[in-house]
Parts: structure tokens; sequence; C-alpha cells
């Protein structure tokens, strides 16, 4: 499951010995928060969701994700020694802040660092208890950067090395991964709806412009890739559904980055019982993501 600011999108996947198959995916736009609760109840008792565990990925803008040096305490202790280190990067008290740490591999320069996730515990609380009020079992509540990379691990550019462009709605993000290690995360302003806003099919002047501030973001964050972490360059990028055909959006972004690009759909990640469409393939990206999850809740 995936909340964004527009809407709710859910996916849902079973596991067998072969591969996972998606078996449902649902997109519903919700105008106003307070009708959120009732929209979740419904579909969870349409599709009889109930019995299922429930990652919960949160949206772009309702946490932080911040780079720091790692303390030195024991590993138990590392969520609560983040928690004042972070005091002057958030705009609210250590005291209110949910903490979740994980470290950062082979940086070149030996220092030990960590990713701090950072959300108000009141917001996660309330997510919590509306979830389960709604019928739900949740399981995991995540990030979209882990979403992402575990769509990024069933494609072979992650073997070597992927640069992955997620849109939203109206926001971005460029996850670097390497054999399933999520490494570097960036946040960018342009979604789907400006992208595809125009009408064009094709890439034109205008399309160019969008795809533009695209590339200055991705090699921003291949520099800071390949500058501090003691793996090679990326071998690809790959770029989710967007809700549209952009026809030479890929040769673009390859010729612009001087790496191969191409878009995906969920055809190159998952077998599936149906085919969404192209529209909620895209709202629907985190939320498959969230479903491909493994490993223990934290």
């Amino acid at each position: 499951m995936h909340l964004t600011s527009s809407g709710v999108a859910l996916a849902r996947v079973k596991r067998s010995e072969n591969a996972p198959t998606l078996t449902f995916a649902e997109y519903r736009k919700v105008t106003a928060s307070a009708d959120l609760p009732q929209t979740l109840a419904e579909i969870c008792r349409a599709n009889d969701l109930d019995d299922c565990d429930c990652t919960a990925v949160l949206a772009i803008g309702d946490y932080t994700l911040v780079l720091v040096e790692r303390p030195d305490v024991p590993s138990d202790e590392l969520a609560e020694a983040v928690r004042w280190r972070i005091k002057d990067l958030v705009d609210f008290s250590p005291d209110e802040a949910a903490v979740e740490v994980f470290e950062v591999p082979d940086l070149r320069a030996g220092q030990a660092m960590l990713y701090a996730v950072v959300a108000r515990r009141e917001n996660i609380q309330n997510t919590v208890a509306m979830l389960t009020d709604s019928g739900f079992q949740l399981d995991v509540i995540d990030i979209p950067e882990f979403a992402i990379r575990n769509i990024a691990m069933q494609l072979p550019e992650d073997g070597a090395g992927a640069a992955f462009v997620y849109l939203e709605q109206s926001s971005g993000l460029i996850v670097i991964t390497h054999q399933g290690t999520l490494f570097l995360s960036r946040r960018f302003d342009l979604g789907r709806q400006r992208l595809h806003a125009s009408g064009h099919t094709a890439v034109s002047d205008e399309i160019e412009g969008l795809l533009d501030s695209i590339v200055i973001e991705v090699q921003r964050s291949l520099d800071y890739y390949e500058s501090h972490f003691s793996r090679p360059p990326v071998s690809g990028i790959v770029v989710g559904p967007t809700g549209g055909h952009i026809e030479g959006m890929d040769s673009y972004l390859s010729s612009q980055l001087g790496i191969p690009a191409r878009q995906i759909d969920y055809a190159n990640i998952i077998e599936m019982e149906q085919t969404p469409d192209t529209d909620l393939q895209a709202h629907c990206l985190a939320a498959l993501g969230a479903a491909l999850r493994r490993g223990e809740a934290a």
C-alpha cells in the first residue's frame, strides 16, 4: 500500500516457488484526508484484504531522509543516538520524532555513515491507527526508497548498478541500487502531472526542458555515487511507469547521460494475473515494491 497526498494505491502479491505474481492492484483518488479512513475500509472489505500482511509506504513529503555520521554506540542504540544529531535538520523537536536508521556501505573516505529516516511520531501513530481500524493487518511502515529498491532488484541493471527514476504525481525520486543495496536517494520536484500536462506523446522542445531537469538530478546523483562509494559506474538508467508513453524519451535520456536508459512496465518486474493499464501501473509502482518486500519488520 502507498499512501500519497492525492490518494491510496494498493497491490497484492502471491508468492510461490517459481516467482511472485501480482493478483490485485487498485488506486483510489481521495480529495480530502478525512475521507481516507472510509476509503481504506471499503477497499479492505471489498477485496478481502483483512487476512493479508500489509506494508504501508509513506508519501515522499511525510518523512525526511538525512545522512549523518555514525555514532560510536552499539547497534541497538543507534536510532536513539541519531535522534539528537538531527535536531537541526528537521522542523520539530527530536522528542516528537520517530527515527529509524540504516547504514551506508563502502564509503571511500572510510567514515562510517548512516541514513536516518525521520518522521513525526504522532503522524506515524495516526497512520497505524487508521490502517488497523480500517481492517488491515499492518506489518511494516516503509519509505518509497526501499519500495523502489525492491523493484530494482527484479531488473538485470541492478546486478552492476542501476539508477531508477520514479515519478509520483507531483514529485520524483532517483534511487541508486547495486545488487539489492540502496546507496543513494535524491528527491526532485518534477512529477507525472507536469510531464504529461502538454499532451505531447513524443519528445518536443517542451518535453526536452522537463527531461533536462531530470538529467541534471541524475547526473548529480551519479557524480556523488561514483566519487563517494567503492562501486563501478551504474550500468543503466531505469524509468518507472509514468502513466503514458513519450516516444524518444529513453533515447534522449541515454544521449544526455551517456548511459543506456529504458522505461519499464510491470511485465519487466513480475508475473501478473491481469495487466494493469499504464495509469494504474504508475500509481501503484511503490505499492508493488512494498508488496515485494522481504525480511523482518523494523
